[in-house]
């Protein structure tokens, strides 16, 4: 059997930080994420390809929302793969397509990392980290709408969580202790 791995959460909250960890061990592959948004100045090619936006109309996607995705590609290369474990970087609403059919070829993991319940609450803290991270003000004015908005609508919804999250995992744990809930999981 198969595990696919796709953390969520919002930014800075340590998403690739967790992927970058997970892909050091043996028999885990990156499964990458394909967008037609502008290149941003974090973007980690391991994780996030960037395509054109005609050259991105014509991919076909294993999941999709909006401008982001994971390609058929992509994931078949992991599943034909020697690898028993794909990790990705998804969007919350990419999460929501990805659910383990009877017969699968593989088990879905959905992580959702967020920040300890005292900085989701704390809209100051996530504004902070924000700024520290895209120091372009345009950016930096986007992100925080967005991340506010996640926070409302998906992090702490309970309903989203039943339904599209198998395991929640908090800044205030360790890197290691977060590998070790995963591998409890697989």
């Amino acid at each position: 059997m198969k595990y696919y791995l796709s953390i969520t959460g919002g930014s800075t909250v340590g998403k690739t930080t967790l992927a970058n960890a997970l892909s050091q061990f043996q028999g885990v592959v990156i499964v990458p994420q394909v967008t037609c948004r502008p290149l941003r100045k974090d973007d980690d090619p391991k994780f996030i390809k960037n395509f054109e936006e005609e050259s991105f109309k014509k991919i076909d996607f294993f999941i999709r929302h909006g401008n982001y995705g994971i390609s058929s590609q992509d994931f078949s290369h992991f599943i034909n793969s020697e690898k028993v474990v794909g990790v990705s970087v998804n969007g919350v609403n990419e999460i929501t397509q990805l659910q383990t059919a009877p017969g699968s070829e593989f088990t879905a993991i959905n992580i959702l990392l967020r920040f300890t319940d005292s900085e989701q609450k704390d809209e100051e803290k996530v504004v902070e980290g924000i700024k520290r991270f895209f120091p372009d003000k345009k950016q930096q004015e986007e992100r925080i709408r967005q991340n506010l908005q996640l926070i409302q609508e998906f992090f702490f919804d309970s309903s989203y969580i039943d339904r599209h999250i198998s395991l929640i995992l908090t800044r205030e744990e360790a890197l290691e202790e977060w590998i070790l809930k995963i591998d409890a999981c697989v």
